[in-house]
Order: C-alpha cells, then sequence, then structure tokens
C-alpha cells in the first residue's frame, strides 16, 4: 500500500497499475473464492470441485433443502465479475466510484488503505474477462489485506452452485449412460447368437419329440429396452398346451439340453439344468453371457407388455430404470439366481416412483428421489402395491420395529405383481400368491442392501455421483464361500448377522448340507454351517474406515453360523489388516443402521465386545416398543 500522506489520485493510479501488471504477468483468469463454510471451489480450468467432507451438510444444488454456504470472507478482493452488472451500474449511477467513496452516504461498499483508513481514489471496474466470471481473489493476493468490499449475496451463492453441481451431475450420468448404451451394443451379436442357437433346436422338425409344437418367446429387460451390459437373455419355452411345470417342465428342459449338447457349438461354453421345485431352468453360458429358459411362464410375457406400455413416451424413466439396475450389478448385490431380490422388483420400484414426477424430469431428480426414499428401509419397510389410485397410494411405508432386525428373516420390501387378476392382487389371501418378491429375506441380506443404499444416498448428498457405479472390490462381490482355500495368502474377513449383533471372524470350516443339489452355497440356506474364528476390529487412528486392524480372540471357541447370516466379505492384507473400501464402508453403514434402529445389545465392532445397554434404557426402549404395537393394533 502506498505511504501515508500520498494523495488520494496518486495512489488510485498506483493501484491501477499494479492490477494490471499483475494480470499481464499472469495471464490467468482469477479463481472463484474458497470459503470455509462448505463454499466450493473452482480451479484454474474452470472446474467445480465440491467442499471438504462435513463443510458443506446436506444435500446441496438443485436439490438444497438447507441454507446455503456462507459467501467468501471479506479479506478477499473479489474482482468485479459479469455476474453482477447490476451492481456496478448502481454504484456508477449513484455518482459513486466502482468500490464506493470512503464515508460515502450512498451506502455503497469503500475501500480502506494504510493505517489512517484513507479512501482510495476511483478504482475501475474490471471487465468481465479480467474478472473471470466469478468471486474471488485474483492471481498474486493483489490489495487483499485491509479491505472491505462487495460480496455475493446468499441467493447468488446458491444459484451459482446449484447451476455448477447440476452441469457436474449430468455430465456424470450422460458418461454412465453412454457407457452403458456402448457396452449393451457390443453385446448385442452375441446375445443374438444365443438366441438364435436356442431357436434352431426347435427349427428342426425332424424327432423334435416333446418338444412338438413349442415355441420360443423373449422376455425379460432385453425386450422392453431395459437391459444393462450384466443382464441375462431370457426366454421362455412355450408349449401347446401352456401349463406345464414342475417334473413335465423339467423333462422339456432336458429334451432341450441334450439337443444343444448334441450341436456341440463353441457358443456353449457350459449347459447347466437347476431343477428348482417351482421354476426349473436351463441356463447356457458363452463365457460372456448366460442365457436363461424357462417353461411356461406366461407371467414374463406379461410383465414385457405393462413395461412396453409404461415406458411408451417416458424414455427417461426407461434410462432412470437402467440406471438402478447398473447400480445393483456394479455394486456387486445379489440377484434372484443367488437367493437376492429379482431384477424384476427393482425395475417395479423405479417406475412406481417415477411416476410420481411429470414428465421429463430429468435423471438426477429421479435418482435423488429413488435413493433418498429408499435410504430409510433401515428404519421402515416398503409396500407396492398395485391397487388404482382411487383405492390408495401405491407406495405405503410401515415403521419396523426395533427388534426385528434380531430376527433372522425381516420385510424388506414388498412388490405386487402387475399382472394379477384384480380379485386376487387387491385381498389378503392372494398378497403372497401374487408379488414378485418373497414376504421375508434374510436380515444379513437385507441389512446389505440398507448399507449400500445408504452409501448410494450418501455419495448424491455430497455430491460424488460418479462413486454410486464404481465397481466394487472382487472380495466385496464374492458369493458364499463353499471351502477353505489354505493356500491364499490374504484370506477374507466375514461379517455376519447374528441375533442382531454384528459379528466378524475368519472362516475355518464350512459344513454342507448332504442334501444340497447345487455346488454353490444359497443365502436362503438355514441347513449349513460355517464355523468361523471370532475376531475384533481396532482403530488405530480413530477413524471409521482407515487403519483398522483385526485383532484375534483365541478362546479356542469357533462360532456356529448359517448362510443365510452371512453379510459379505472384507479384504484383508495377511489377516492382519483390513483394506480400506467397499468392505469397511458397508460395514460402517451396518453399524449405523443397527444403531439408528437400536437394537438391544448392539456390537461395538471396532473392538469386538458386545455393549449390553443398561436396565432402565431397555425397559424404556420395551415401553416404546409395546406403545407402538398398541398403536399399530387400534389402526388395524
Amino acid at each position: 500500500m502506498p505511504a501515508t500522506g500520498t494523495p488520494t489520485a496518486a495512489r488510485g493510479a498506483t493501484s491501477d497499475a499494479r492490477q494490471a501488471a499483475v494480470h499481464q504477468r499472469s495471464g490467468a483468469m482469477p479463481h472463484k473464492g474458497s470459503g470455509s463454510n462448505g463454499t466450493w471451489r473452482c480451479n484454474r480450468r474452470g472446474d467445480l470441485n465440491p467442499p471438504a467432507r462435513g463443510q458443506g451438510g446436506a444435500a446441496t444444488g438443485r436439490f438444497a433443502a438447507s441454507e446455503p454456504a456462507a459467501p467468501p470472507p471479506t479479506s478477499e478482493f473479489p474482482p468485479l465479475s459479469a455476474q453482477a452488472p447490476a451492481r456496478r451500474s448502481a454504484a456508477a449511477g449513484r455518482g459513486n466510484t466502482a468500490w464506493g467513496g470512503g464515508g460515502s452516504s450512498s451506502g455503497g461498499p469503500s475501500v480502506q488503505a494504510g493505517a489512517q483508513g484513507a479512501p482510495l481514489a476511483q478504482q475501475p471496474a474490471a471487465s468481465p474477462a479480467a474478472s473471470g466470471g466469478g468471486w474471488g481473489a485474483p492471481p498474486g493476493g493483489l490489495l487483499s489485506v485491509g479491505l472491505r468490499v462487495p460480496e455475493p449475496s446468499p441467493a447468488e451463492v446458491a444459484a451459482s452452485k446449484s447451476e455448477s453441481e447440476t452441469k457436474a451431475s449430468d455430465a456424470c450420468i450422460a458418461v454412465i449412460e453412454k457407457m452403458i448404451d456402448t457396452e449393451v451394443e457390443r453385446l448385442l451379436p452375441r446375445r443374438e447368437k444365443l438366441r438364435k442357437l436356442v431357436e434352431g433346436t426347435l427349427a428342426d422338425t425332424t424327432d423334435l419329440g416333446a418338444l412338438q409344437g413349442c415355441r420360443l418367446e423373449l422376455v425379460g429387460s432385453t425386450s422392453w429396452g431395459g437391459s444393462v451390459p450384466q443382464s441375462d437373455l431370457d426366454l421362455v419355452l412355450l408349449t401347446p398346451g401352456q401349463n406345464v411345470e414342475g417334473p413335465q417342465a423339467l423333462e422339456l428342459l432336458s429334451e432341450l439340453k441334450r439337443r444343444l449338447e448334441a450341436l456341440g457349438s463353441p457358443a456353449c461354453k457350459k449347459i447347466e439344468l437347476i431343477e428348482a421345485p417351482r421354476v426349473p431352468v436351463l441356463r447356457i453360458d458363452d463365457g460372456h453371457l448366460s442365457c436363461d429358459v424357462s417353461v411356461d411362464q406366461y407371467r414374463s410375457v406379461r410383465h414385457r407388455k405393462i413395461l412396453q406400455e409404461s415406458l411408451e413416451g417416458r424414455p427417461e424413466i426407461r434410462s432412470f430404470i437402467r440406471l438402478v439396475k447398473h447400480w445393483l450389478r456394479r455394486r456387486g448385490l445379489p440377484m434372484a439366481a443367488d437367493g437376492g431380490l429379482p431384477s424384476l422388483a427393482w425395475s417395479i420400484i423405479a417406475l412406481r416412483l417415477a411416476q410420481e414426477h411429470p414428465s421429463r424430469t430429468p435423471a438426477t431428480v429421479l435418482l435423488f428421489h429413488f435413493f433418498s426414499k429408499l435410504s430409510n428401509l433401515g428404519e421402515w419397510s416398503l409396500e407396492v402395491l398395485r391397487r388404482p389410485a382411487c383405492q390408495g397410494p401405491r407406495i405405503c411405508w410401515q415403521r419396523r420395529c426395533g427388534r426385528d432386525w434380531q430376527e433372522e428373516w425381516v420385510q424388506l420390501l414388498w412388490v405386487d405383481d402387475p399382472t394379477a387378476p384384480p380379485e386376487e392382487g387387491f385381498s389378503q389371501a392372494g398378497k403372497h400368491a401374487w408379488g414378485i418378491t418373497p414376504p421375508s429375506i434374510p436380515s444379513a441380506l437385507a441389512l446389505l442392501y440398507v448399507a449400500e443404499l445408504r452409501m448410494a444416498w450418501k455419495a448424491i448428498r455430497e455430491a460424488t455421483w460418479d462413486k454410486i457405479w464404481r465397481p466394487a472390490t472382487c472380495e466385496a462381490r464374492m458369493p458364499l464361500p463353499i471351502s477353505i482355500d489354505t493356500k491364499r495368502e490374504r484370506p477374507p474377513l466375514h461379517m455376519l448377522l447374528k441375533d442382531g449383533r454384528i459379528i466378524m471372524g475368519l472362516l475355518q470350516e464350512v459344513k454342507r448340507c448332504p442334501g444340497a443339489q447345487r455346488d454353490a452355497l444359497h443365502r436362503w440356506d438355514q441347513s449349513s454351517e460355517l464355523l468361523l474364528k471370532p475376531c475384533g476390529l481396532e482403530n488405530n487412528d480413530g477413524s471409521d474406515l482407515e487403519a483398522v486392524t483385526i485383532t484375534h480372540i483365541n478362546n479356542g471357541k469357533l462360532i456356529s453360523c448359517q448362510p443365510c447370516q452371512w453379510v459379505c466379505a472384507l479384504p484383508t492384507w495377511a489377516a492382519t489388516r483390513v483394506v480400506p473400501g467397499d468392505g469397511l464402508a458397508r460395514l460402517s453403514e451396518a453399524k449405523r443402521v443397527l444403531a439408528d434402529i437400536g437394537p438391544v445389545g448392539a456390537m461395538d465392532w471396532t473392538s469386538g465386545r458386545h455393549q449390553s445397554q443398561q436396565p432402565q434404557q431397555q425397559q424404556q426402549l420395551q415401553q416404546q416398543q409395546q406403545q407402538q404395537q398398541q398403536h399399530q393394533h387400534q389402526q388395524q
């Protein structure tokens, strides 16, 4: 700053020359300011970076419901930007300088300099090219000490953040959608080849035997445009009688398998007949894709028609459903074949939630709505009903009891079959017979779904949309273990849910049920047995997700659990430390789910100890649960 006593005009000229010299030397546009209360930062390329964790609060951008972040501190020197021409013209119209005069009665901002606070002379307004169109300190920190400068209003900050954040989220989703389209198109020849291969077995009319008069129909996500790169090819073998099931269906699929094996096509790397009691399936695998063939599943044909009609003229919902299905696959969540929820159920849930919004709603809004709602499944159960809108809401939520997670099975969500007859679908007697989802699923599996839903919702709140579709690690995606690999240098740590408590352990032995027909264990298996060595986890730096070491509990006792109590596996470094990433993130969210519900005796997983609640707290919890049950009984 000029020395005290320098004339005002001279000080103004010196300031102008210094500012012009700095901008000429740097050749860079000013940065946007970086406040300390959750504001966003711009680098020299203009890319918007989110605030650090703990500063930004809840959801921001176009979905923000909280107050906007605080404006930049007054110690920064914001060049006049193209975003605020009205402020400059208003100041000039009052006869004031661009930065205001000291002691002006017009209310315009002023600039003080020196120890005595003498006002600076008239400061010329920076052009939009020089200002960079944003608020923040110019390169070199020019005149950034002792200045009182105009600040953007909270509305301007929120609008700027909302626009930039919206563009970032839309760009991220556009990249994911393009990747899905590219991969699906690349795999299309393989799907067609598998389909024609199966159809070719029926084209040869010589010696068809039991397959005489049968035809194939394409169903599933491929038939209504909802396929993702990981989707299977689903075919239905329709018989002339139209009512073949059980042993007769198994006989037809066995004949189809025999004819496919006789062809000897290199596209059939593996042909497996899954002898399920209700719906047997013939699975054909070419090494990259699999094709599932069932018999007389006319529901699948009707599902195809309903989805095609519901998505007609709504391309944004079709894209949204594909994004949800891609999230399920990328995160390695179990599907129907592995004991999880069927893909059709997730599609119907996404469809019903999207239908609450008007046409052409952006995918970002639909995803925000989907994950914000389903992240509450830890405390609530969801029912998606097919009744008409005039008879009540189609989406119903029911508060679950805190002790539900202590049971081995829990109702996570229920989805009505949209093809159910009206007299069956709306009655309690026909409810379970006409559902896409089972009445209940293992609590451990439900906990895995809830943890992943909450992780996705957290990524949206933090505006890190790319984390939603980040592929899970191999250990986090691994199925139930069927044997012990003694040569493995890094055995995974297994997480289980038993009696409402999270148990960690290293697998020591697998005792399969003698009557099991499949090689792989099933998540619904209550007969097989997993023996684990109990372990605890210690935090070395106080963080939930970093520097977590494994402590072995050497009491000589092994923990016995069933496959239905298995949640997932966590990768380790030589069974001494847990690798940071998806496994620990799931564990941390699962811990929060049980803490939010408040089950009696939640596990302190960081030390491996079981913390029992005080008797007074237990009594209060029991009273609250009894009151809730009485209230629900009165309502019913």
